[in-house]
């Protein structure tokens, strides 16, 4: 009942993209569930996080994502980024895109949309997960 729309949907906390693998249907998580209500994409965990671990990666995903850059793009990037800094592999490997990770919320950057530039800021700063709704592509 949330109408996500296509919305790109960020989770934070947790092990949002884990699940219980049912024959047939695949895995049954979190992930599923806002896909199922209309979500277009889902970042999230396969493994739970410690929150300075997700909220770092997280920051760097909402940065790619407020530069214009598709969703699948940005995580690599913030991945990478915290490989190059010594970060564990543990505190980055996990989060994965599940859905359509070439959609790209903020086309051209949030210059473009500067009501969700604050949005993007809070989210990150609060650690928590973030729906976003992107432009109809």
């Amino acid at each position: 009942s949330l109408e996500l729309r296509g919305q790109v949907v960020v989770l934070s906390a947790g092990s949002g993209t884990a699940g219980r693998v049912v024959d047939g249907e695949g895995v049954l998580g979190l992930a599923r569930s806002f896909l199922a209500g209309g979500a277009r994409v889902v970042v999230g965990s396969r493994w739970p996080m410690r929150d300075s671990e997700s909220a770092a990666l997280v920051s760097r995903l909402t940065q790619g994502l407020a530069e214009g850059l598709a969703v699948d793009v940005a995580l690599a990037r913030a991945q990478d980024s915290l490989a190059a800094d010594g970060s564990h592999y543990a505190s980055w490997a996990g989060f994965m895109v599940v859905g359509d990770g070439s959609a790209v919320p903020f086309p051209g950057g949030v210059g473009r949309f500067p009501g969700w530039a604050a949005l993007l800021l809070l989210a990150t700063g609060l650690g928590i997960g973030a729906a976003v709704r992107p432009t109809r592509l």
